[in-house]
């Protein structure tokens, strides 16, 4: 089951109901993909093939599932450290201000399921991440709109979600059976008004920092991309009962704790096994879930990405898979490898 969430902000009550619903039902551990959702896995169905209904009204409660017929098409990415460190402007709430907008767009609901939308706050990270509707920030009241490669209009920052949702209706219209913006015959230039730009904007180099950051958040990769339960214990007790944590399309964490963390709180996260330097051979070996929990996937490739942790291993990021499908590959150059290949 996977959760959208949007710009990948929970509540310590969200993520607690997330923990409950995984230990309950799944699991115990919560996956994190690389749009910055959550997943949940080997939930149990009932004769009709449907899972338990209290399933579903704890994460009501909790604040996910505010639309059920948006659910697969509230796809929004936003820079994990806007406001904390870094960037151009803050443009935290901006992706909540777009999936209610989203939402309340009954001839949205049918866009494609890879349908991506980006609020990047300037520093170039979910810009690289090939998002079919950008708002890039310029300055802090500034934005550009940007339609896949194609660079658009600037808007004030705060009408930013109200141009993405515009151009989502006349991709909606002009899609004809396309799943991205990319795809269509002028590349999404279609969905702009006035002169368009044929590449994006040069941003910075983007790179995500772990360890102890400004105001006392802290952030934390998670190998593979799995939260196991003392993980999420350590989570919890870092963010506090009114803490903020946000999944990083790159399969991290940052807590942002209320009032402040508790003393010992980054090694506490270190001890459990999350990733909390830069330097961690994890920061450049990703994987696909692999077998037993995708029938199509020829092996263990968490196992194989845990041996190419431990030795030297190809340079650069290294992606194992399963399977030819190359599911959670990142959008950053790469080395694929492929399980039962041989290429």
């Amino acid at each position: 089951m996977r959760l959208r969430v949007p710009g990948g902000v929970l509540t310590s009550a969200m993520f607690a109901a997330l923990r409950s619903v995984s230990d309950e039902f799944g699991d115990g551990r919560i996956h994190l993909t690389s749009r910055a959702n959550a997943q949940l896995r080997s939930l149990p169905t009932g004769m009709d093939s449907h899972l338990p209904g209290r399933l579903f009204e704890v994460l009501r409660t909790a604040g996910f599932l505010p639309s059920p017929s948006h659910e697969r098409v509230r796809n929004i990415v936003c820079s994990p450290l806007s406001g904390i460190a870094g960037g151009r402007a803050d443009v935290r709430g901006l992706a909540g201000a777009l999936d209610r907008a989203l939402c309340a767009a009954p001839e949205l609901a049918d866009l494609p399921g890879r349908f991506l939308f980006g609020i990047d706050d300037g520093r170039g990270d979910v810009a690289k991440m090939g998002c079919d509707v950008l708002a890039l920030a310029e300055a802090p009241g500034c934005a550009r709109i940007i339609v896949g490669d194609l660079a658009g209009p600037a808007v004030p920052l705060h009408a930013a979600p109200g141009a993405l949702v515009a151009l989502a209706r006349r991709f909606a219209a002009a899609a004809d059976g396309h799943w991205r913006a990319r795809e269509l015959p002028l590349r999404g230039g279609e969905l702009l008004d006035g002169p368009v730009t044929a590449t994006l904007p040069d941003t910075p180099a983007p790179t995500m920092v772990y360890g102890a950051l400004p105001g006392g958040a802290l952030s934390v990769l998670a190998p593979m991309g799995v939260l196991t339960p003392e993980h999420g214990d350590a989570l919890a007790a870092a963010a506090g009962t009114d803490g903020t944590l946000i999944i990083t399309p790159w399969r991290g964490v940052v807590v942002v704790p209320q009032p402040a963390p508790p003393r010992g709180a980054l090694a506490r996260l270190a001890g459990t096994g999350l990733v909390t330097t830069n330097d961690s051979p994890w920061t450049r070996i990703t994987a696909c879930i692999g077998a037993p929990g995708c029938a199509k996937s020829a092996g263990d490739t968490h196992a194989a990405a845990r041996a190419a942790a431990s030795g030297p291993g190809p340079p650069g990021h290294v992606h194992v898979v399963g399977c030819s499908r190359a599911c959670g590959a990142p959008h950053s150059p790469h080395t694929l490898l492929e399980l039962g290949s041989k290429r």
